[in-house]
């Protein structure tokens, strides 16, 4: 009887350093899991950050291009016609050559107020995101001949300016890789507002462009406008999709979904 329970407790001994041994084990596993996780998650973010400061000093390089080959030559020649002027033997003279770099003087007013544009939209800081969108597409049938097709309620909310600009940035480096790389020929954008979320979808009949394809080429090397897409994706707690006709291998439609946290001065 003494053997039976001696087996018994022996028995339960082992089931129980079994269990705390499973429990041990366990918990080591999923610490690691937990560490390994928090390492990807922090390579994932240095990579976003890397993204972004080197879109940013893309950026600075070529407004200094644009500030040294346009800006800086228009200048120099307006101090040339300038210093022309003071020579001219007559006033007639003198006035031809005032009213030429007035006329290059206007020019680099515009290129100017064109940089400035790029670097934060006015249209967006004044009127919000759907007036800025619905110019932008606008500017893209004119410029490109492209079919634009833009719908959107009356109103859509207005939310933090930072936010409205990356959500902005997102729209625009779409557009510009539709062009680019799609060749598409139509595009629409539409603008609706669900629960609290900002919803835009943008569509094309360019060449097709799946999730998986997004997944994989935004971390890449070259693949610096979809890391900046992906950044300003997490920047704004954002969700972004896009599915296409993988059977004829045309067409794309991208959602970006949008929580909308409103402040009081732009609700």
């Amino acid at each position: 009887m003494e053997q039976i329970i001696l087996i018994g407790v022996g028995g339960m001994l082992l089931f129980a350093i079994g269990v705390i041994a499973f429990v041990v084990v366990h918990q080591r596993r999923v610490i690691q899991y937990q560490i390994n996780l928090q390492k990807l998650k922090e390579e994932q973010q240095k990579l976003l950050l890397q993204a972004t400061i080197e879109s940013e000093e893309k950026e600075r390089q070529r407004i200094a291009g644009d500030l040294h080959d346009e800006v800086g030559a228009s200048l120099s020649t307006i101090r040339l016609y300038l210093l022309q002027a003071g020579k001219k033997q007559t006033l007639e003279q003198a006035e031809a050559v005032t009213v030429a770099a007035k006329e290059i003087l206007d020019d680099v007013v515009a290129k100017v107020r064109q940089i400035s544009h790029r670097l934060s939209p006015e249209m967006l800081m004044k009127f919000g995101l759907k007036d800025a969108l619905q110019n932008a597409a606008q500017k893209l049938k004119a410029s490109e001949g492209i079919e634009v097709d833009f719908t959107s309620p009356e109103e859509i909310s207005r939310f933090q300016p930072e936010r409205e600009l990356a959500a902005y940035r997102i729209i625009q480096e779409i557009m510009g890789n539709m062009l680019k790389h799609a060749s598409a020929t139509k595009v629409a954008i539409h603008l609706m507002e669900r629960h609290n979320d900002l919803i835009i979808k943008v569509e094309d009949n360019g060449k097709g462009f799946s999730q998986d394809s997004f997944e994989k080429l935004k971390s890449i090397p070259g693949g610096l406008g979809l890391k900046n897409i992906q950044s300003r994706v997490d920047i704004l707690q954002a969700n972004i999709n896009f599915t296409s006709n993988t059977v004829a291998q045309q067409g794309t439609m991208m959602t970006l979904k949008v929580p909308l946290f409103k402040t009081e001065d732009t609700q």
